[in-house]
């Protein structure tokens, strides 16, 4: 046991501290007092990791629903843009600075919704296995295997960021 397990609760919100250590794994020291200020009604937090990585966060963490509405979000906004740009015939910097901005906005807005989303999912997983077992040992087992591990994700993350610059690379040369 270490000083981490010593200062935890035993429950957080109605679900058992064991439940979300089997659910974050490895990442247990840094979800599970997410977990707790967002149980004691600080549902934003800000993660490091969601604001660099964006969609590729989402990928990693299975957090489908939010990598598709931010694809929704950021395929609007980029129209809106693009029409934006063409409207008022901008240029060069102007152009290089709107688009830094979106940038920044778009990384401030993964990185402040990100721990929200996903202890939302983690509730509802947890919550989930819950109501459809009852032998704690299957419990803890099921509740880990539905955890945000995913090696699957992080080879595709890095299959979709190869086939990325493999694209820009064809596409430059061609343009």
């Amino acid at each position: 046991m270490t000083d981490v397990d010593l200062e935890l609760p035993k429950i957080i919100g109605n679900l058992k501290i064991e439940y979300c250590q089997a659910y974050f794994g490895d990442d247990s020291n840094y979800y599970l007092p997410v977990m707790i200020d967002f149980e004691k009604g600080k549902k934003f937090s800000f993660n490091v990791w969601a604001c660099f990585m964006g969609l590729f966060w989402q990928l990693y963490r299975r957090i489908y629903t939010m990598m598709f509405l931010f694809i929704t979000i950021t395929i609007i906004e980029s129209l809106i843009r693009k029409w934006a740009i063409q409207y008022w015939s901008l240029e060069g910097e102007s152009i290089k600075l709107i688009n830094l901005i979106a940038i920044l906005i778009y990384g401030a807005v993964y990185g402040y919704t990100g721990n929200y989303f996903l202890m939302r999912k983690a509730q509802k997983k947890i919550k989930l296995v819950l109501s459809t077992e009852n032998d704690e040992i299957i419990i803890l087992e099921k509740i880990k295997k539905a955890g945000t591990e995913n090696s699957k994700g992080v080879i595709l993350v890095l299959v979709i960021i190869f086939g990325m610059c493999l694209l820009t690379s064809i596409f430059n040369k061609a343009g």
